[in-house]
């Protein structure tokens, strides 16, 4: 999708949007924690920017760049950074802060996914073969399948054929684990 919309293939920064919010709650932002902001986003983005104060003055924002593989080192840095403006709370939100959440979410999940569909795949081979060997071997080959579809995403990631984040591993497991499971299924009926 990212060459699509950027042909050149170059690496689009996502936008990341830091806000600061009055504390404690109520108090408006004062010119001292405005220019405190602002020179921390000079800091961050190397460019002459400044916070937008809110309408009520009880916050601001500034929005910066994050680098589509920075990930939540770079979210952490600027949130530490963002911090330091005395009086006021962070709070970090937008595309990149968003990716941020999705990657650390599914990379929390493969591993119970992967034993999951495991799980279910040999209770299905169970039922249906009524042995242990031939269910055990259905899923070494699957195992052997995941390998060998992982190492070919990781060869086109590599030389950028493909974008790869942390929904890609969740899905393959599935898909790979249930499709080998599937033709072990059909090899049976013949």
């Amino acid at each position: 999708m990212e060459r699509l919309l950027n042909p050149a293939g170059a690496e689009v920064a996502l936008p990341l949007a830091v806000i600061w919010t009055s504390r404690p709650e109520g108090e408006q932002i004062t010119a001292r924690q405005e220019q405190a902001a602002r020179q921390i986003v000079v800091r961050l983005t190397g460019t002459a920017g400044a916070p937008v104060l809110s309408q009520d003055g009880l916050a601001m924002t500034a929005v910066i760049g994050a680098e589509p593989d920075g990930g939540a080192a770079r979210l952490a840095a600027v949130a530490k950074a963002a911090a330091s403006v005395g009086g006021t709370s962070v709070h970090l939100a937008g595309p990149a802060a968003a990716q941020a959440d999705l990657d650390a979410a599914f990379s929390q999940t493969d591993g119970t996914l992967l034993a999951l569909a495991l799980g279910g795949v040999l209770l299905i081979l169970l039922a249906v073969y009524r042995s242990v060997i031939m269910p055990l071997l259905v899923i070494v080959s699957s195992l052997l399948a995941l390998a060998v579809a992982c190492a070919v995403l990781y060869a086109l990631a590599r030389t950028d054929w493909l974008s790869i984040d942390g929904q890609t591993q969740g899905i393959v497991f599935v898909l790979v684990v249930g499709a080998s499971t599937d033709y072990a299924l059909l090899a049976r009926r013949w």
